[in-house]
């Protein structure tokens, strides 16, 4: 779009805005945060976010949490952050549910806020499919992190995550096979999943060591079975 029809279609939304159209306030709001037709203004974006979130616009909840989250056209305050973004969540949003998730099951156990109703939004936003909910699960179940250890349940949810290419999902899924965790021992669908991971990320010495050791393996059982 061009900058001309950027300031048209600014200008058409902000009709349609203070006409009170809740659409019409988010996406403002998004050409005010963006600066697309009108100059950049947070201050401005988070009026214009505000009002449609009070009209249950989940998109303006969403983006007026993170507003408050982490200070933008606003002071930093994560109680209002939080309270928008469990709006949206309730609502079914399921970037918020995962953005409530971090928030109160924190980088870990000491951070910790409120680490079973951290763990509930992480389930629900897994369930929709969620990939960073679904590989958080994953490896919190692998390492009974917040909930009694569970490798198969783990297995689920990496299994999950590896299939939407979460490289690191792959990669702990496939060390999941190698072990045999929650898992019977399979060194051939540990070497695929190890190998998505590669094809999906930096180069890798652990993925490096651990596909060597697959292949001298697999030569020296081909050279005892001649």
């Amino acid at each position: 779009m061009n900058q001309t029809n950027d300031k048209q279609k600014a200008e058409q939304y902000r009709q349609a805005a203070e006409q009170g159209d809740a659409e019409a306030q988010y996406s403002l709001g998004r050409y005010y945060d963006n600066a697309e037709g009108v100059p950049q203004d947070r201050t401005e974006a988070v009026k214009w976010y505000r009002q449609a979130a009070e009209q249950g616009y989940v998109k303006a909840q969403y983006q007026l949490a993170g507003c408050y989250y982490y200070g933008r056209g606003v002071p930093k305050d994560k109680t209002e952050a939080v309270q928008w973004y469990r709006q949206a969540a309730e609502q079914g949003h399921t970037v918020s549910q995962y953005e409530l998730g971090k928030y109160y099951c924190g980088r870990g156990k000491e951070d910790a806020v409120d680490a079973t109703e951290g763990m509930r939004w992480f389930h629900q936003a897994a369930e929709q499919g969620h990939t960073g909910a679904q590989r958080r699960l994953g490896k919190c179940y692998l390492e009974g992190e917040y909930v009694p250890e569970d490798k198969a349940e783990a297995v689920k949810w990496l299994r999950k995550a590896a299939e939407q290419n979460a490289y690191d999902a792959a990669y702990e899924l496939g060390k999941c096979y190698i072990h045999g965790w929650g898992v019977p021992q399979d060194i051939i669908e540990a070497e695929k999943w190890l190998r998505t991971a590669k094809a999906q990320t930096m180069p890798d010495e652990n993925i490096d060591t651990i596909l060597t050791v697959i292949e001298l393996t697999r030569k020296e059982t081909a050279k005892a079975g001649k």
